[in-house]
């Protein structure tokens, strides 16, 4: 007995031909998805392949899509994650006039004094790679003295573990 499977990369190219096509019918689906759905909104875009970009644009019209993310915080070039896409929007939105970036920078999760000694530190990071970089804020005061970060440089002996050069 043989048998047709399909992987998820398999359904991804398979929708992407279905939506994407100049076939009749392809244009009906995407007709009445982009009637169908009256906003679409795409968390953690700076995960987004450029086949799922592909998808999102056939289910959506340029006045109601909303995409959400930050590139700096993409994990899945695995999975053929492009985190240049949400750049890319950004721009094209900026360019056009329909649309812009609103960062979040707001930090409820950090002490004042880490953000302090992260913003810094970052805002050098990413202006060598020609990137801006969005100072947190903290949304809580500061508790007082002391150091919220230290950087330590341990030393690890060839073939030593990482736990047993830390006790050393």
């Amino acid at each position: 007995a043989q048998r047709a499977l399909l992987d998820f990369n398999d359904l991804e190219r398979k929708a992407v031909d279905l939506l994407s096509g100049a076939e009749p019918h392809s244009k009906a689906i995407r007709k009445w998805y982009r009637e169908k759905f009256k906003f679409v909104l795409v968390d953690e875009f700076q995960d987004t392949s450029p086949p799922q970009d592909s998808l999102i644009s056939s289910v959506s019209r340029e006045d109601n899509v909303f995409v959400v993310g930050d590139w700096k915080q993409s994990i899945f070039g695995f999975r053929r994650a492009d985190a240049g896409l949400i750049l890319k929007k950004e721009n094209e939105a900026a360019q056009e006039g329909k649309g812009g970036r609103v960062p979040l920078v707001e930090n409820f999760r950090s002490r004042p004094e880490l953000l302090d000694f992260i913003n810094p530190f970052f805002e050098r990071l990413w202006a060598d790679e020609g990137k801006t970089f969005d100072k947190l804020s903290a949304a809580r005061e500061k508790k007082g003295g002391g150091k919220a970060a230290e950087i330590v440089s341990i030393r690890k002996e060839e073939g030593e573990s990482a736990a047993e050069a830390r006790i050393k």
